[in-house]
Formats: C-alpha cells, structure tokens, sequence
C-alpha cells in the first residue's frame, strides 16, 4: 500500500457526484468519469510536451476563436478540449483569450505563489506564502466592476502530524503545482472561519472530509488505488 503522500485517488464522492479516476503509467491523470446517479460524462487528457488538452464529453468540441459561416470571428470564454499551457518546469501558467487573462507563478519548490485573473469587469492578483511544507497565507487584491476595489486575507493551518493524501499529485494533477503537505485544519477568510476534519484508512489516507462553515456542513468521501 502506498504512504499518503504517493496515493492515487480511485473515486471521490460530494454531493451525489462521484468522480472515477483513471491514471497514465506515469501516475498523470488521463480520465475522469462523472456519475451522478442519472447521467455519467467524462473528461480525458492528452499530453506534448508544452501543454496538456483536457477533452469533456458533455460539451461540444469548439476553439477559442470560432470562425462562423458569415465569415464573422466568434470569440469563446474557452475552448473544448481546454488547452494548458505548461511552463519549462512543466506547471500551468495560465490562459489567455479574448475574454479572459489569467497568469500564474511558481516558486522552485512548485508552489503557487502568484496567481491573476482578468475578466471584462474583474480582476484580482493572488499572492501565496508558504513555509516550504504548507500555504499559510493568500492576500488577494482586486477591483469588481459592481464593488470597486476589494481585498481579500486568506489564512490556513494544518495539522502538522496529518500527511495529506488529497492534493494535487493524488489526482495526477501535478501540473497545477504542489499542494500543502500536512492537511488543512482551518481556512480563514476575512473573519469567517472553515473547519476540516478527516477519517482516515489503516494507511493513513483521508476517505472522509467533514468541512464547516457557519451552519454549513459539506463531506466528502474517497477511495484509492
């Protein structure tokens, strides 16, 4: 059995979805099944060297930029498959269409520490600290078309004695960066305050994630290979 840190996510199960996770040999993700009871889809990436394309079967495949019958250039918010564009260290940096901008940094460890969104009337620069094991903080700063400029304080903490088995390398995403190494104990954003609690199997993963905010209450179940 492997330690939490190298798990691999088989299904994952929250609000009467349940996701169905399926993994190249070199542990990328390459498949995603959805199943809601009614209707099941799916998701499948493809990999090259400088970007992966992330395919979903409940839409119809278009490009960013569609060139219409009329002749007129239609421009979309994305495209189907979504395309990703790696960096040289093989991390997402963004998306950039006619609608949207979108920017992300990496440290040399692989954390996220600089990430910014530009719609029509939005726009916000995230900025992460790490400790080198775990995000302990995001302070966001933007301006929304409606309210002006915003700000937002995000701060974590984590159970330090706790290995999380739910990150980004569990779901063969290690292209959107490297997630904190313990697991989250609470989140808080501008006063309000989440709260996790975790089961977990003989070998230590999460196969249960209780999360509470305020009145609110959201679990989330998990099994691995």
């Amino acid at each position: 059995p492997s330690s939490p840190e190298d798990a691999l996510v088989k299904t994952k199960t929250e609000k009467g979805i349940t996701e169905t996770y399926y993994y190249d040999s070199q542990k990328r993700i390459s498949k995603i099944l959805f199943n809601t009871g009614s209707t099941s889809y799916f998701h499948e990436f493809t990999y090259s060297s400088n970007e992966i394309q992330e395919y979903k079967s409940e839409e119809p495949r278009y490009a960013l930029e569609e060139t219409l019958p009329s002749g007129a250039t239609k421009y979309n918010r994305n495209s189907n498959p979504i395309v990703y564009k790696l960096n040289k260290q093989g991390y997402y940096v963004g998306l950039n269409s006619f609608y949207q901008t979108q920017n992300m940094e990496y440290d040399d460890a692989g954390f996220m520490r600089k990430q910014s969104l530009g719609i029509q009337d939005y726009s916000i620069n995230e900025d992460y600290t790490n400790d080198g094991k775990n995000v302990e903080k995001m302070i966001g700063k933007g301006f929304s078309y409606v309210g002006g400029n915003f700000t937002i304080n995000q701060s974590f903490i984590y159970y330090s004695d706790k290995i999380n088995s739910i990150g980004n390398r569990n779901f063969g995403k290690s292209f959107l960066g490297k997630s904190s190494t313990n697991l989250l104990m609470t989140s808080i954003e501008d006063g309000e305050t989440a709260v996790f609690t975790y089961e977990f199997d003989a070998n230590q993963r999460v196969i249960k994630k209780t999360e509470t905010k305020g009145l609110i209450t959201n679990v989330t179940t998990y099994t691995y290979y």
